[in-house]
């Protein structure tokens, strides 16, 4: 157990932090980067300085480890923090906008004392919905997201996407890939979404933080791909998702990924494929059901019919 404060602390965190950092080859100038000073890391990976729990699970996040295997000692108020974030994030995802503005109105006047990611999640959130409401165009949400990633990635551009992400950057490139896509950019919306997969296949080796948010980039990926006319790499994408799912038991987004699987087949049509198509579109209205996703099972039902007279 680590001591509040204390030197087992500092020395036991820095110096994971430092052996993660070296086995990957990142240097402490890239790991710093939107997160904290060079010298402030260097020495909190030398156990001289400890550093704010946002800014610790921000660095583990760059390195591709979930902060759930770290035991951290916080103030009351981080913790007050951290699950207002946390259920900001879980309200949008449920559509529940009345707890999303709410909980947006509570820390309206709070943000000030906050680190810039934490930050970066009231502000995304804030753009989100503001969009929803029909109060901004998808370009001036656009503007208004790569103005919040520069909050931590000052350099960014679309030629210089940050190479290291935390969550907070991963689930803000993606809405911003779907902001392209949505002005018909789709070309633009897969190259972020590669760079984000980049990210997974080169740094994450922790499966549960990868399962955050991995199967919802690689569903977005493969949509894309297979509009784009891609299909083959749509195909290879969606077989991704699906291997990911069903190894983790994992199955929010499996149906989606086996109905992207089901249309690039059909839309390839070499040998065998259509009968491939009908096959994992059936399984995916049958996972859409078990799921209680209407929509979705609604969508499969219609692409059946119209594919397969059925």
């Amino acid at each position: 157990m680590y001591l509040k404060g204390g030197n087992i602390m500092k020395y036991s965190i820095g110096k994971l932090v430092k052996k993660l950092r070296i086995a990957k080859g990142i240097s402490q100038e890239e790991l710093a980067t939107g997160i904290c000073t060079q010298s402030a890391l260097s020495k909190f990976e030398g156990g001289e300085k400890m550093l704010k729990p946002d800014t610790i699970v921000a660095l583990l996040q760059y390195l591709g480890v979930s902060d759930s295997s770290v035991y951290l000692m916080v103030r009351d108020s981080d913790i007050v923090n951290y699950n207002d974030r946390f259920s900001l994030r879980q309200a949008y995802i449920a559509k529940d906008f009345d707890a999303v503005e709410s909980i947006l109105s509570k820390n309206k006047n709070n943000l000030s004392g906050l680190s810039q990611y934490a930050k970066q999640t009231y502000a995304t959130m804030d753009v989100l919905m503001r969009d929803d409401k029909g109060e901004l165009s998808a370009w001036e949400a656009i503007c208004q997201l790569e103005a919040v990633i520069k909050l931590t990635h000052s350099n960014y551009s679309l030629d210089n996407l940050p190479l290291l992400l935390t969550y907070e950057d991963i689930l803000l490139l993606n809405n911003l890939a779907l902001k392209y896509a949505k002005i018909d950019k789709t070309d633009l919306a897969i190259k972020i979404l590669y760079h984000i997969k980049n990210f997974y296949d080169i740094h994450i080796c922790d499966i549960e933080e990868a399962l955050r948010t991995e199967p919802m980039v690689l569903y977005n990926l493969s949509k894309f791909l297979g509009l784009a006319g891609r299909i083959d790499e749509s195909i290879n994408i969606s077989n991704q998702g699906i291997k990911l799912a069903r190894e983790t038991g994992r199955c929010s987004h499996l149906s989606k990924a086996l109905y992207n699987l089901a249309y690039g087949l059909y839309e390839r049509n070499l040998p065998g494929d259509k009968e491939a198509s009908r096959y994992y579109a059936e399984l995916a209205l049958k996972q859409a059901e078990v799921m209680e996703n209407r929509s979705l099972a609604e969508h499969c039902k219609r692409f059946i019919s119209d594919r397969f007279d059925k």
